[in-house]
């Protein structure tokens, strides 16, 4: 979790789109929607609030604190990941 938050924050889209486990059809309008959001948005802070732990699926709950333009765009979302050779992100609903 901690990796894909700074990889948004840094800009490596590559990863993110490496490290989601199930992406969408249209690679390309993905690859842009993710450069725009980490170009406009500023990423100030991470909390992991929970984990459970598993051996090919794991739930991290997390608060993400964001700036977009000035105004806080913060969320708190409950994630899903799945191993495959690695941890990949399967799925997120947002929570709170």
């Amino acid at each position: 979790m901690r990796s894909r938050y700074a990889a948004y924050a840094l800009g490596k889209v590559r990863y993110v789109m490496e490290t989601t486990a199930e992406p969408p059809e249209d690679r390309e309008s993905w690859r842009a929607d993710i450069q725009r959001f980490c170009d406009g948005t500023r990423f100030t802070g991470l909390e992991i609030r929970s984990v459970e732990p598993g051996e090919t699926e794991a739930w991290v709950t997390f608060h993400a604190v964001l700036d977009q333009g000035g105004r806080d765009a913060s969320f708190t979302e409950r994630s899903r990941f799945v191993r495959r050779e690695r941890w990949l992100y399967e799925s997120g609903e947002r929570v709170g």
